[in-house]
């Protein structure tokens, strides 16, 4: 086992440099602009800590083990990396971490195990970092106010994970546990090295995270006070994730990356739950030779990919994996729309539209069909698309036309959580006048980017 901490700390930051070269997070590939570990991973590429993978990718959700964590440690110790002999069995001369190993048993910084092995490919836990960082950086504060459900007295980290999250190097999760035993992996590793490392990424665990929400509008202002009289400090855009610590009313108190204060309840959302797991399908439809409905100058396709580009967008932004019918004007069809949503082993599938025949307002469809297998994703459909059509209503003041069932191939024949958008009519003149704005597109893309985050909260 580690006898000193410093050791978790480290760790990160050899794994990271052994395994390929990254510039910068910009870089990365699965790091959006607003992924939570974003500035922390930048901190610690600009420092030389850390790199990611010769692919463009980071892979935050990767487990950090023995091995690595004793290369970071030894890197931030300075320690002889040199390969040689260990006083493991299971260590041998030629290994990338053998040195450094070696070099914090000298040290006194780790120990191996009492048959001799050090188990290098053996991942580490929270509770294990916890005791890792309370050590290295000997933390020696602790806080009566600091308890989760999940950890106990008995525990051997109990006072180290006090310790962390007394600091501020932790807050924990907003339901009140520490999840000891879930394995640390490298966006959360990352976070927690910043924030050791340096004091200006630390959290104030006076004001006791209780909850996660992403924003919901551009430029939503952070407020000195709980009302719209009091000064902004600053403002937060669309699919910013903030850590809340309290409700007043209808406010919020939150902090985003050290800008705190309020912002009202209405423009922020609870998380997708496990976002990185979600993969969507956007079918932008028609394209190509297949124009889609025409009128007042506008045509469907157009308007169906332009407003898919844009849920993408905010999607992407939260941390979802997207998947695309098409991203240009080209046409594909209905069998092989479905099928790119099944390759790509798609858990949600939008199907992107516009109407025609002399109506007017947004409507949605879902397959529902008595005689179709699988009635739990036909359910969720439905409640998908009320909740779409609830949002786009609300944000987009068209008239609502309903929810209605709907035997399109492309929701018949996917096997997934499915719906389709009819966003207006285009041969409407009022309707179209909004079709026709990119702005109102833009809004369009955020009402069904919300109703999808309103379906997460229930499933």
């Amino acid at each position: 086992m580690f006898k000193r901490g410093l050791i978790g700390l480290v760790t990160l930051l050899l794994w990271f440099a052994h395994n390929s070269v990254i510039v910068g997070a910009a870089t990365f590939s699965d790091v959006s602009d607003t992924y939570r570990a974003k500035e922390e991973i930048e901190y610690l590429v600009s420092k030389g800590i850390i790199s990611g993978f010769s692919d463009g990718s980071f892979r935050p959700n990767q487990g950090v083990n023995r091995a690595e964590t004793a290369v970071m440690i030894g890197k931030a110790l300075k320690l002889n990396g040199i390969k040689r002999n260990t006083n493991f069995s299971d260590v041998s001369s030629s290994s990338f971490a053998s040195g450094y190993i070696q070099s914090a048993v000298e040290e006194g910084i780790i120990t191996g195990y009492g048959d001799g092995t050090f188990r290098p490919g053996k991942t580490v836990t929270r509770s294990e970092m916890s005791i890792l960082l309370a050590r290295a950086f000997m933390l020696t504060k602790t806080s009566d106010t600091i308890n989760f459900n999940d950890v106990y007295p008995s525990s051997a980290a109990y006072t180290s994970i006090n310790k962390i999250t007394t600091a501020g190097i932790s807050t924990g999760y907003a339901n009140g546990t520490f999840r000891p035993s879930t394995i640390t992996n490298r966006a959360d590793f990352s976070v927690f090295l910043a924030r050791s490392l340096n004091s200006e990424f630390r959290v104030d665990n006076n004001k006791r995270v209780i909850a996660e929400e992403i924003v919901n509008v551009n430029g939503l202002n952070v407020r000195t006070g709980p009302g719209t009289s009091y000064a902004s400090k600053g403002k937060v855009n669309l699919g910013y994730r903030v850590s809340v610590y309290k409700y007043t009313g209808t406010w919020a108190l939150i902090n985003y990356k050290g800008l705190e204060g309020y912002v009202h309840q209405d423009y922020i959302n609870p998380p997708i739950a496990d976002m990185s797991k979600k993969i969507i399908v956007i079918d932008a439809g028609h394209g190509g030779t297949d124009s889609g409905a025409v009128g007042n100058g506008l045509l469907e396709k157009n308007i169906n990919l332009d407003t898919t580009l844009r849920l993408e967008k905010h999607l992407k932004a939260a941390g979802v994996k997207v998947v695309t019918t098409r991203k240009t004007d080209v046409f594909i069809e209905l069998p092989n729309r479905v099928k790119i949503a099944k390759d790509n082993k798609g858990e949600m599938f939008i199907s992107i539209h516009v109407n025609s025949g002399g109506g007017h307002g947004t409507e949605t469809y879902y397959y529902g069909s008595a005689g179709a297998p699988g009635t739990s994703h036909i359910q969720k459909s439905k409640k998908l698309s009320e909740l779409i059509q609830k949002r786009m209503v609300s944000m987009l003041g068209t008239t609502n036309r309903g929810v209605k069932e709907g035997n399109f191939h492309v929701l018949r024949e996917n096997g997934m959580t499915s719906t389709l958008v009819e966003l207006g009519f285009i041969d409407n003149s009022s309707d179209a006048r909004k079709l026709g704005s990119a702005a109102w597109r833009e809004k369009a893309s955020q009402a069904i980017y919300l109703g999808i985050l309103d379906f997460y909260k229930l499933y």
